[in-house]
This record gives C-alpha cells, sequence and structure tokens, in this order.
C-alpha cells in the first residue's frame, strides 16, 4: 500500500508540470540579504518545491547596488524557466523611476503573498494612534522624523503620502536597507516608520517597537484589534507582495508550471498559518498575466506620485 501510495504521488507530482521540466537545480535569487521577509518565503518555497518534485532548488542572496546587481543576474540567465528572482516593490520601483524596465525585461510569474505594512512607533514616543502621532507632529512641528530603506523606497512614498494626507511635516531619515532602520528604530533614535509585517512582527512580539496601525484598507485577521489607517485617513493603502519573475522568453509551459504549483503551495493549511503569523496572506490564485497587471498598476500609481512631487532616488 505505501509503494502504491508513493507511486500515485509521484504520478500526480508529474502531472502538475511538462515532461523533463526541471532538468536542473532550480535557483531563486533574492536581491538582499539573507533573513529579511522576501528571503524567508523564498525559502519557505523552495523547501516546499522540493518536497513536491523532488527538485533541487536553490536560493541565492546577491546583495548590493540597490538590488541591480541581482536584476542583472536575473536577465541574463538562460530564458529556460529555471532561474527566477523573487521580491515585490524592492523590484517595481527600478521601473518607477525608470532605472530598469521590469515589465520587458522580466516576465512576471506568480505572486507568493500579500501583507501590508506596520505603522510603528519606538517605544518611548508618546503615541498610540494615527491621531496620536498626528497631533505630537503638529505640536513638534519639524521634530519628529522617520526611517525607511532609502530615498525613493516603498516606504518613503507611502510615508510621504501619509504625511502629505495628515497635513504634518516629518523629517525624513533614508538609511541603506531596513536592518539598520529598524536598529535605531528600536534605539529610539528615529520616531516611526512603515515596515514589512514580515519583518516588523517579531519585533512587536519581542516588545522593541510598538505597532499603531496596519497600511492596508483594512484590519487583518491576524491583529483585528490594529486598526487600518485608512479608519482615520480615508483611501489610505499601502501594501506589498512578494513574486517570482523570470527572464524574459522563457517557455510558457515552464512559466505555467511554476505559477500553478507555488499557487497551490501557498494554499497550503501550514503555509496559511506560517503567513498568517506575520499578517500576510497567500492571493487568490491567478495567472501570469494577471500577476502582471498588477505589478503595471502599482508601477503607473507610485510612478505618478513620484512625478507628482519630483521625488529623485538615491
Amino acid at each position: 500500500m505505501a509503494v502504491a501510495a508513493f507511486d500515485l504521488q509521484a504520478q500526480v507530482q508529474a502531472q502538475s508540470r511538462p515532461a523533463g521540466f526541471p532538468d536542473k537545480p532550480l535557483r531563486i535569487i533574492v536581491g538582499n540579504a539573507a533573513g529579511g521577509g522576501v528571503d524567508v518565503i523564498g525559502r519557505l518555497v523552495a523547501h516546499k518545491l522540493t518536497e513536491r518534485w523532488g527538485a533541487v532548488v536553490l536560493v541565492e542572496n546577491i546583495a548590493g547596488g540597490n538590488g541591480m546587481i541581482a536584476l542583472d543576474r536575473a536577465v541574463k540567465a538562460a530564458p529556460d524557466g529555471h532561474t527566477f528572482i523573487a521580491g515585490g516593490a524592492s523590484i517595481e520601483m527600478h521601473a518607477v523611476y525608470k532605472r530598469f524596465d521590469v515589465l520587458t525585461w522580466l516576465t512576471p510569474v506568480v505572486q507568493m503573498t500579500s501583507q501590508p505594512y506596520l505603522l510603528v512607533v519606538t517605544s518611548s514616543l508618546p503615541a498610540n494612534s494615527v491621531k496620536e502621532l498626528a497631533a505630537l507632529a503638529r505640536s513638534r512641528s519639524g521634530q519628529l522624523n522617520y526611517a525607511t530603506a532609502g530615498i525613493g523606497s516603498s516606504g518613503h512614498l507611502g510615508t510621504e503620502m501619509f504625511n502629505e494626507a495628515l497635513g504634518i511635516t516629518i523629517v525624513h531619515i533614508p538609511y541603506k536597507g531596513s536592518g539598520s532602520a529598524q536598529t535605531d528604530l528600536i534605539n529610539g533614535r528615529v520616531h516611526f516608520m512603515f515596515i514589512s509585517t514580515l519583518s516588523g512582527m517579531p519585533l512587536v512580539r519581542k516588545g522593541q517597537v510598538r505597532p499603531i496601525a496596519m497600511s492596508g484598507s483594512r484590519r487583518s485577521a491576524s491583529m483585528p484589534d490594529l486598526p487600518a489607517v485608512a479608519e482615520t485617513v480615508p483611501g489610505f493603502e499601502m501594501n506589498n507582495g512578494y513574486g517570482l519573475f523570470t527572464a524574459i522568453k522563457s517557455p510558457s509551459p515552464a512559466v505555467m508550471a511554476i505559477n500553478r504549483e507555488i499557487s497551490q503551495i501557498m494554499q497550503l493549511p501550514d503555509m496559511k498559518e506560517k503567513m498568517a503569523a506575520d499578517a500576510a496572506e497567500a492571493p487568490a490564485p491567478h495567472t501570469p498575466a494577471e500577476y502582471r497587471a498588477g505589478v503595471e498598476k502599482r508601477i503607473t500609481r507610485w510612478g505618478a506620485f513620484v512625478e507628482k512631487h519630483g521625488i529623485n532616488p538615491e
């Protein structure tokens, strides 16, 4: 019976991908150091692919150059559907600033997660809500500051959108990455920041920062007592989503096989439980074309904001 079950499982797995694919190790490139949110998701997905397909799946961290080194490696990889780059806003922002035409050189394959940002403050700041933060900013005009992973990052644009909606003036402190920004937030050198839930929830659980709101359009099921920013700032929404891209002209059967398999992986109970623990969720199964449309929409939205305010990246 055990042998029969194993044979059946192998047949089901084989049917979910084209014959002979993958015929060599799969590679997932992550454009930053190990330990960040996208790295965590990439490694979880790689492990599941190995379990389900019996394929070798390697995760390669290539940091530096504001993500451009990793993008260059992904674009120059053989277009055979075996090399992918994982990311979200960090990849899309290159298109916003016209540094790299994401949708010309890469094929969006599948979105793995969708997650809001946490609005968190340093523990010593006397603000427990968006209203209190705004009141404090008005009473100390120009004295409060916020941290981001760099000028022109999604955190920078989102916070400027937040400040504009509330009519407050807060000093921007850009860092070369979110890690050092988080350290200074914990130590009280900066006052607040929008941080990915996948990175921020561990800090919240340790009591190192205090969350005051979520950036999504509604409250998160994992933290139902934490208000959405939109409850105070109608219409405000800022989300991130990690997905996979591959070199343009990669074979459609391989792209579709990865899309289907990862869509199924992200719906597994243990994966959904892991995501929910960090206020993230798996989007509904979708096609590569639907993922591309979402990427294009976000690039257009942020591009309009950048053009309006004349924001130039580092």
